[in-house]
């Protein structure tokens, strides 16, 4: 059976410092998987525990995020329609900590964890890193180093593996991305995925179409089609943190990857069974 469009397990409320409208709160989220269709949605807030410490070169983009911050939107509100799911997001450090403790990881049912935050210096990668073969070292090194961890498998995410952050000035270059992508050999691709297979995890969807070229859509596209090569499960992630990103995700993230790869229901990863 086709891979059915039915999900969005990345999205954040105004509760994300990053979301800058305070009406897009779950209420308004549930309304709008309502209006596209969707029957299962997580909310993944930015998050960083209390009881893990952060560097001194950490903003306070995170120090404010904690659970106190976050928990306020609790309960989420449900619909005979959609299943309302609470989860977060969560980042891992240059030193390979990621921001949760393992006593803090039940009060989630879903935990995605993206590598590629690369735009924080200093929190995530050091400036001596900073060049292409650098940030491809770092990719790597970070993803082995996630997935070398004590986790709770079955409910974590890998987020936004081609995420244009792992770029230099992504704003200015934003193809720099895609030069890190294609200087990782498919062995080593074959080797992070096989891993995540193994363990369980799933691997996010979220690729916005629009901005690629065809040749470029070979690039961001290759680590996925090894993913798949590979056995791994996939989910969509819409990465929404305002109206318009959620309503649009559908025809322009979701429905073309899953087109692209041709994924079916087997390839469907569902930490809420």
């Amino acid at each position: 059976m086709k891979y059915i469009l039915n999900q969005d397990y990345h999205i954040h409320s105004s509760r994300s410092l990053c979301s800058g409208d305070e009406t897009w709160v779950p209420e308004r989220i549930l309304q709008q998987a309502e209006e596209s269709g969707l029957t299962d949605i997580c909310l993944t807030d930015h998050h960083w525990d209390d009881r893990v410490p952060l560097l001194d070169t950490a903003s306070n983009f995170y120090r404010v995020q904690n659970w106190d911050h976050i928990r306020t939107v609790l309960p989420l509100p449900q619909s005979d329609k959609v299943r309302f799911h609470f989860g977060c997001e969560i980042d891992m450090d240059m030193n390979y900590n990621i921001g949760m403790s393992k006593e803090s990881m039940d009060r989630f049912e879903f935990i995605i964890i993206p590598t590629t935050h690369l735009h924080m210096m200093g929190l995530t990668i050091d400036e001596k890193h900073d060049s292409t073969e650098g940030r491809a070292k770092v990719y790597v090194e970070r993803l082995d180093a996630l997935l070398d961890k004590d986790l709770p498998w079955h409910k974590i995410g890998i987020a936004h593996i081609t995420s244009a952050l792992i770029g230099k000035n992504h704003r200015q270059n934003f193809a720099h991305h895609l030069e890190i992508l294609d200087s990782i050999p498919d062995e080593t691709f074959e080797r992070i995925f096989k891993k995540i297979a193994e363990l369980g995890a799933g691997v996010e969807l979220n690729i916005f179409f629009p901005k690629y070229s065809e040749e470029q859509l070979d690039s961001v596209m290759r680590p996925y089609i090894i993913a798949k090569k590979m056995g791994c499960k996939f989910y969509c992630g819409s990465d929404a943190h305002r109206l318009k990103e959620m309503a649009a995700s559908f025809d322009r993230k979701f429905k073309p990857v899953v087109e692209y790869l041709e994924l079916t229901e087997d390839d469907k990863f569902n930490p809420f069974k």
